[in-house]
């Protein structure tokens, strides 16, 4: 079943015009970058040429970084799509096998992934051969300074987050968490950057960076003018270790992909401690006695909760029942969720990085001041404020119309 689920996937997905869309962005993005003198990305500056190795390699890199938002909604809503068409349970119902089906969604969309990043190298082909571009900061085009970049950063780079968005559609069926998995990707690439302030920790920041950005800098920081200018990609040191290792790191998580997930109605259920066990207890009721018993074992303990607080209708004390009964159950609700949970210890992990390497100023060490300490917190969290007030407040507005259940909230 793995070529008929293939051929349909990567057909879908460049018959869709959001794919072409998404192509035009990158080309665009890489043509600027290269043929205009208002955007200069990629360090082609002084006797740097705008089209020298060194500075594609730069631009793929930072491109490919940017674009893990397409990858998200490409490759990561890949396996989503059944599920969201409501499709799924007939799909499971045939003789499909699950190796066949993942792995065909997988192939498909990632086939139609490096078709849509193709934009890149044709993009900063098409950007150099434009005329108003000065021809001496360029150097004669060889096609080998295109695509020798995107075949090992910018196609590794996409196998990679593609594998990671992947595995997290299969395993969660949450677009949310696919969505956010795009968050923990920058905030690694923040965090490597932070550790190749030190010397003496640059190779975990070169291995650990997602988009091989530092890696790539730290494999060339002691490139000369001329090294740039003619000098490809290295295959040796931390570019010949990183990319293995990104290789190896997407093969793992489909591996995972293709072992965890179940041909089922409902995804995997992710808890821990006491409700983790409720939700044990609620299944193997629904099992044994009905989906009556369901309301019996999981419904009796909320119930008993909001019958006091809901008791009346009239009268100030019954309104403030009802409003600290509301508001914790809305607050519970969010902070209780695993992407919540996982956004707030990322955020956290990058609060103490940024506190860490705030007293590190041009490899002299600093006292750890007031001011140092506070900006780095408030600039390390500040965006995650912004990201879960965003998301989950806007998810408590619409929880209830998501679920179904707004015209029985509203009666």
């Amino acid at each position: 079943m793995f070529w008929p689920i293939f051929v349909f996937e990567w057909r879908y997905q460049l018959r869709r015009p959001t794919a072409w869309l998404y192509f035009a962005i990158l080309f665009l993005l890489a043509f600027s970058f290269i043929s205009s003198h208002a955007a200069e990305v990629g360090g082609g500056r002084g006797l740097v040429m705008r089209n020298a190795p060194w500075v594609l390699a730069n631009v793929t890199a930072i491109i490919t970084a940017i674009g893990q938002v397409i990858t998200s909604a490409l490759v990561g809503t890949a396996i989503l799509r059944d599920f969201q068409h409501r499709t799924h349970e007939l799909l499971f119902t045939t003789a499909m096998s699950r190796a066949g089906y993942l792995a065909g969604r997988f192939a498909g969309a990632f086939v139609a992934m490096i078709a849509v990043y193709a934009a890149i190298p044709l993009g900063l082909l098409v950007g150099s051969a434009m005329p108003w571009v000065d021809a001496e900061k360029l150097l004669p085009i060889q096609l080998v300074s295109y695509l020798q970049p995107f075949l090992v950063i910018g196609l590794v780079n996409v196998l990679v987050i593609s594998a990671l968005f992947f595995v997290a559609g299969a395993l969660t069926r949450s677009q949310f968490v696919v969505y956010t998995m795009g968050i923990f990707l920058l905030v690694a690439w923040s965090i490597t950057g932070r550790m190749t302030r030190d010397l003496r920790n640059d190779w975990i920041g070169a291995l650990a960076d997602p988009f091989a950005l530092q890696t790539f800098r730290i494999a060339t920081r002691y490139w000369t003018v001329a090294d740039k200018n003619t000098l490809l990609v290295p295959l040796d040191g931390y570019m010949l270790g990183h990319r293995p290792l990104g290789t190896a790191l997407a093969r793992a998580l489909l591996l995972v992909t293709l072992w965890a997930p179940r041909f089922s109605a409902q995804p995997v259920a992710i808890g821990w401690g006491r409700r983790r066990r409720a939700q044990l207890r609620a299944q193997a009721a629904i099992r044994e006695d009905g989906p009556g018993a369901f309301t019996e074992v999981v419904g009796r303990r909320a119930a008993e909760k909001l019958r006091g607080a809901w008791a009346g209708v009239q009268g100030p004390v019954s309104t403030a029942r009802q409003l600290r009964a509301v508001a914790r159950m809305a607050f519970l609700g969010m902070v209780r969720q695993v992407t919540f949970l996982a956004i707030f210890t990322v955020g956290t992990v990058n609060v103490i990085m940024s506190a860490w390497f705030s007293s590190q100023s041009s490899e002299v060490t600093v006292l750890p001041r007031t001011y140092l300490m506070a900006e780095a917190i408030v600039g390390a969290f500040s965006l995650f404020f912004v990201i879960l007030l965003t998301m989950f407040v806007g998810e408590l507005v619409w929880r209830e119309r998501q679920t179904g259940a707004d015209q029985l909230q509203d009666a």
